[in-house]
């Protein structure tokens, strides 16, 4: 009977520690992330991959169960950037670039690990709808007389554009430039990771994004997904 008693003793003094451990307050709480990220698309059949870095931001509304469990809602943007390999058009060496913008809404469930005052550690896990807003291939020449002359192709939409080139010097760049399948414009995402709270309004995060949808709008092409790396800061409020 004593050793019973003694047992749940000890385990109360750990929950009570535990619970002493982390800031008292429950209330929820804003944040706005900041992240840089590197991201990949890559076709399951072949291998091959197309891989972009950029920036990330994101608004975040943390609603806690208890003083360990929680859950985070969000909003974000995305801009993310590759170089291409430079093109050949009228003679001339082309600078090629592809561009992406794009929204997310992430759900997450968060556990909170006290380790001492308000430094601690956050393990969160869910899913996040993406939805890109455009896609570009962007072709820019500089001609002889000085001109700049730019032609893009919307990788989402099948859209062409041009700026500054006569049709001659348009179906010039056209021809050079990578046209890549049509791609979907939504995606569902499985993201995981590890954030370090440094203190009540501090943390640094880092972690995963796998895609779950095939991104070819033309399923024949094969089935292509989006994998993300990210790490940033969470300022909290």
């Amino acid at each position: 009977m004593q050793i019973v008693k003694s047992s749940a003793l000890i385990k109360a003094i750990v929950l009570a520690l535990l619970l002493a451990a982390f800031p008292q307050r429950m209330s929820a709480q804003l944040g706005i992330s900041g992240s840089f990220q590197n991201s990949a698309y890559k076709d399951k059949d072949s291998g091959s991959e197309s891989r972009f870095s950029g920036l990330q931001a994101d608004l975040t509304y943390n609603i806690p169960f208890s003083r360990i469990v929680g859950l985070n809602l969000g909003a974000g943007y995305e801009l993310l950037l590759r170089k291409e390999d430079s093109k050949i058009v009228s003679e001339r060496a082309a600078d090629c670039r592809s561009r992406e913008q794009l929204i997310r809404v992430p759900i997450q469930l968060t556990i909170n690990i006290p380790v001492s005052g308000s430094f601690g550690f956050l393990l969160y896990g869910g899913a996040a709808g993406v939805f890109a807003i455009n896609g570009l291939n962007i072709l820019t020449v500089k001609y002889e007389d000085g001109t700049t002359g730019m032609a893009t192709y919307n990788y989402y939409s099948g859209v062409e554009g041009r700026k500054g080139m006569t049709d001659t010097q348009y179906a010039q760049a056209m021809a050079a430039l990578d046209k890549s399948p049509l791609t979907r414009r939504y995606d569902i995402q499985a993201e995981g990771g590890l954030g370090i709270r440094i203190n009540s309004m501090l943390m640094v995060r880092a972690g995963y994004t796998f895609g779950l949808l095939n991104r070819y709008s033309d399923t024949s092409k094969g089935f292509m997904r989006r994998n993300r790396i990210n790490a940033g800061i969470t300022l909290l409020f």
